[in-house]
């Protein structure tokens, strides 16, 4: 899932306690200022819609930073690994419906919120 801006995709991702170490593969795009949260095949489907959260599918293409061959273990500045994959949880992703449901409660929430 792509959120946008970065910061609120962190946001959520902190919101659900989910840790960079955790190995859980999120990829930030500063240049478009998005995160890119890996999640499991579709788990996403249905969503609700959010603002600034798209669903990425069949047909995406989406730039993954390589860790091995470059200077930086984090990789560019449009492909920087917020959160990595680890060697020993490959296939830990998040699940598509539980992001949904705190992008969808979190936008609620700021949206309801009283000006000041």
């Amino acid at each position: 899932m792509a959120l946008t801006p970065l910061a609120f995709g962190l946001h959520v991702l902190t919101g659900m306690r989910l840790s960079p170490r955790a190995g859980y593969p999120v990829i930030g795009d500063l240049g478009h200022d998005t995160a890119y949260v890996m999640v499991s095949p579709h788990s996403a489907d249905g969503a609700p819609v959010v603002d600034g959260v798209r669903v990425l599918g069949a047909g995406h293409l989406l730039l993954v930073p390589d860790t091995v061959r470059t200077a930086s273990p984090h990789g560019t500045f449009c492909a920087h690994w917020i959160s990595a994959p680890r060697a020993d949880r490959y296939e830990r992703l998040v699940d598509g419906q539980t992001l949904a449901a705190h992008l969808h409660q979190l936008h609620s929430t700021h949206r309801k919120a009283p000006a000041s």
